[in-house]
């Protein structure tokens, strides 16, 4: 990360099935044991903090069933770790570099709609874009469990 975009990676990112994974393995394990920190060994800050990054631990899942089947419900994030750099702004200004940001509408939209039934239902939503702005600041490990 830091040859191709010049940041310090900040972040790293690992799914949680992943992550429970990642803390209970011998090597990790024994790392934890030399700092003599046995009571550290589930906390999910000591691992990330060992290498000077932040710890996100994505859990968003997924209806993965077609319409009308019995609904089948996925993780998102599969046998993956992301680490790279994030601004850590509370307000960026527009050139700031970041692996990726999110675009968003000012406020939440509220919109009302009448159905069949002639019941009204109001919907409220908001208007969001993710976008990569800096792909070199970020990579993506693939298969890190085997």
């Amino acid at each position: 990360v830091v040859a191709l975009s010049g940041f310090e990676p900040n972040t790293i990112m690992v799914p949680v099935t992943t992550w429970r994974k990642i803390r209970q393995h011998p090597e990790i394990r024994a790392l934890i044991k030399q700092l003599e920190s046995r009571d550290l060994v589930t906390d999910d800050l000591i691992l990330p903090s060992l290498f000077g990054l932040e710890l996100v631990v994505p859990g968003a899942r997924s209806v993965t069933s077609l319409p009308g089947a019995t609904e089948a419900i996925a993780r998102v994030w599969g046998d993956f770790v992301w680490i790279g750099y994030v601004n850590k702004k509370a307000n960026p200004v527009k050139m700031d570099p970041t692996f990726a940001y999110t675009f968003q509408a000012a406020g939440r939209k509220t919109e009302t709609f009448m159905d069949r039934k002639n019941e009204i239902i109001d919907v409220q939503y908001d208007i969001a874009q993710e976008k990569i702005t800096a792909a070199a600041s970020g990579f993506l490990l693939t298969d890190v469990i085997a």
